[in-house]
């Protein structure tokens, strides 16, 4: 004979719990994000690091995921400063306004062997949500 388990009594309290970050989740993905102000703001968060950033590229935003309608926008670029420097950008990028931005690739390396500069290649992905058919923010 099988024993069945009596369920938790805060059961509800956490699938209400659960919920609700799952609403928050879905909530913090921007539906409305303009390329050219993205690049704007990475742009002015470095030169705030005091970090030389230059964009290589920067694509179109594309559907990452069709089934879910996310939207990507790509972005790799080259920076250069101390390696302090670009520890704070990256930091600061991270925790800045864009909750979706992802990290893809980092890649640093020394400037010169005596030198204290650096140099590094970043590439980064920011999620955006669904878009009406027909409305493309470049």
């Amino acid at each position: 004979m099988a024993k069945t388990l009596k369920p938790s009594q805060d059961l509800d309290a956490r699938l209400s719990e659960a919920e609700q970050d799952l609403a928050d989740a879905v909530n913090s993905i921007p539906t409305d994000l303009n390329s050219t102000l993205v690049i704007n703001d990475i742009l002015k968060l470095a030169g705030a690091c005091q970090v030389d950033a230059i964009p290589l590229t920067a694509g179109p935003w594309t559907e990452e995921n069709i089934n879910q309608g996310y939207h990507v926008f790509n972005m790799t670029m080259s920076l250069q400063g101390s390696f302090p420097q670009i520890h704070t950008f990256i930091e600061q990028l991270e925790t800045a306004e864009y909750k979706t931005i992802i990290i893809a690739s980092l890649t640093v390396t020394q400037a010169e062997p005596v030198s204290a500069a650096v140099e590094a290649t970043l590439s980064l992905s920011i999620y955006s949500g669904t878009r009406p058919p027909g409305k493309e923010q470049q």
